[in-house]
């Protein structure tokens, strides 16, 4: 049987309208007693597929926090600040009339010049068409009554709060911090306060992203899992967290979207945004995460159990590689959100590096699980794609443009010869010193994991911090300055 609830609509973008007046109370109990309002329930076909157990860590609460500020505004509105931006809902407590409205609107920052006055209201174009907005309707308990959602979560700092009687108190709105079961490494502790703040808004920004899967954000209306996302982190995810579970779900979901064709499209699982083939930088991460799990936890299983998909998408992947050679391979993002100026660098560069790079895993992974044909024959690939690779992109002085990325990616690979290697070191310091008088990271996002990572291969862990402690823009550190916290 089945009968109306007071969940009258749910959305992860649009938010929940909860109608407590629906309640039936026991409803869940042996002993409840059905009324006329249930109905016969209709018998439908079940979903297509294979049942399997769940791999994918639960969903958790985290203690709620309480406001830092409320603010009241006119038409009865209240702007509560949590001040720490996350995942998550509000937890209303509220007494009043039988039939009263309540909306909670949730937002990431304060309405701002150039986007509109500074007049305490919130700024919602960010989010595009998602409404995040969650609807109470009281059933007039005279105890009071407590409300959360149960099937939605939004992306937040501030929440307005309109149809409430009375003054809120902060006691009656709290934040409900929310993200998948995951085990948290502790922080490391550092006399750097910068640094400590950068990694302890990394941990936050992950968390508020490991809602099922990895999501390329919180608050707007895509929330879904974006495959870029995951090749680039997956490194200092596992750093941080216990991603085994988490990483072996992802790898199932990828092979359930993997074409016939070998293919893997941009967003996993795939509906809607990117395409089929992914940026090769994107789906970089189906042996990206598969050679996370090898590298960190040890699973030669989860190697196995991906072996054969791998090569299927290793040789889809090269008829991405056209007659012209790698200068023209494909590729839709490239060195995504690049800070301009400088220019980004070509498409076909950052395509034909996670290219080159993922092979190099699954030579290892392929050694790993004593596939030695396999070994030889993608080892002599990789030899192959290197030497095309510098000589499709090198300009006499440089790869491709004189930016941080053209430099930091082949030395990465550690693919430039040895007659030019050291004038490629040079410059690539140099260019990184003279950038805007600091050591600022002009990259998109690839870029900006693997330079740091090349500093370090050449010893210049001492640049690599610097850059980490920027504060002026560009920086990872310039949130610093505002004193928030992000996510």
């Amino acid at each position: 049987f089945s009968a109306s609830s007071p969940i009258i609509r749910s959305s992860i973008y649009i938010g929940e309208v909860y109608d407590a007046r629906m309640e039936k109370a026991g409803w869940n109990q042996v002993d409840y007693t059905l009324d006329s309002s249930w109905k016969t329930t209709t018998v439908v076909a079940g979903p297509v597929g294979v049942m399997s157990l769940q791999l994918i860590p639960s969903i958790e609460q985290d203690p709620p926090n309480l406001p830092i500020d409320i603010q009241t505004l006119p038409n009865n509105t209240f702007i509560a600040d949590f001040g720490k931006n996350l995942a998550g809902y509000c937890r209303l407590t509220v007494k009043g009339k039988r039939g009263q409205v309540i909306t909670l609107r949730h937002a990431e920052v304060k309405l701002h010049p150039p986007y509109g006055p500074r007049n305490g209201s919130l700024y919602y174009a960010n989010l595009r068409s998602a409404v995040a907005t969650d609807t109470y309707i009281l059933r007039g308990d005279p105890q009071g009554e407590v409300y959360e959602p149960y099937f939605t979560y939004h992306g937040f700092r501030y929440a307005e709060v309109k149809g409430y009687t009375g003054q809120l108190q902060k006691k009656n709105l709290l934040q409900i911090p929310i993200h998948a079961s995951v085990s948290i490494v502790p922080l490391i502790n550092t006399s750097n306060l910068i640094i400590n703040d950068l990694q302890s808004r990394v941990q936050d920004s992950h968390l508020s992203n490991f809602i099922s899967v990895v999501t390329g954000c919180s608050q707007r209306d895509e929330r879904i899992g974006w495959m870029g996302d995951a090749s680039l982190s997956s490194d200092i995810m596992a750093l941080g967290f216990d991603m085994h579970a988490f990483f072996a779900n992802m790898l199932r979901n990828i092979r359930d979207d993997q074409g016939e064709d070998g293919s893997i499209p941009d967003v996993v699982p795939y509906y809607r945004y990117g395409g089929r083939p992914a940026d090769p930088s994107w789906s970089a991460a189906f042996p990206q995460v598969t050679y996370v799990l090898y590298k960190y936890y040890g699973d030669l299983r989860a190697v196995r159990d991906n072996y054969a998909a791998l090569k299927r998408y290793f040789a889809e992947l090269q008829t991405q590689v056209p007659q012209s050679g790698l200068s023209h391979m494909a590729g839709r993002y490239g060195d995504w959100c690049m800070l301009t100026p400088p220019s980004p660098v070509p498409i076909s560069f950052t395509s034909a590096f996670s290219y080159i790079l993922n092979l190099e895993q699954f030579v290892e992974m392929a050694h790993a699980v004593g596939e030695s044909q396999d070994e030889e024959t993608y080892a002599n690939l990789v030899a192959k794609l290197k030497q095309e690779y510098h000589d499709s992109f090198w300009n006499e002085t440089h790869y491709s443009r004189p930016q941080l990325t053209s430099y930091a990616l082949p030395l990465y690979l550690d693919l430039t010869p040895l007659e030019q290697k050291e004038m490629v070191e040079v410059d690539f310091l140099n260019l990184l010193d003279s950038s805007d008088g600091c050591s600022c990271p002009r990259t998109g996002i690839i870029g900006a994991k693997y330079m740091p990572m090349s500093l370090s291969m050449l010893g210049r862990t001492d640049i690599a911090l610097q850059v980490a402690e920027q504060i002026q823009l560009p920086s990872w550190g310039r949130s610093f300055s505002y004193g928030v916290k992000l996510s």
